[in-house]
């Protein structure tokens, strides 16, 4: 009987014991150039009466752009 609480006491022990586990961190990929991109879209219907529009550029950290809607009382609001 001694024999086989030592055996589970063994068991125990190891499966106890603390697992080494080896954490890495990934590379970051850097970008190589500075961010471009240009949009723009326009929405004209007349089902629903939407009028809009929007558009912006990026060149690096430089960001610019509007949009613009038609107001229900027939104003344009351009910000």
């Amino acid at each position: 009987m001694l024999k086989i609480a030592a055996l589970f006491a063994l068991v125990a022990v190891a499966a106890a014991a603390p697992q080494t586990v080896l954490l890495g961190s990934a590379p970051v990929a850097q970008p190589e150039a500075p961010a471009q991109y240009s949009f723009s879209y326009n929405v004209n219907d007349p089902t629903t009466g939407d009028q809009k529009s929007q558009q912006e550029s990026r060149d690096g950290d430089n960001v610019s752009g509007s949009y613009s809607l038609v107001e229900p009382d027939g104003s344009v609001r351009t910000v």
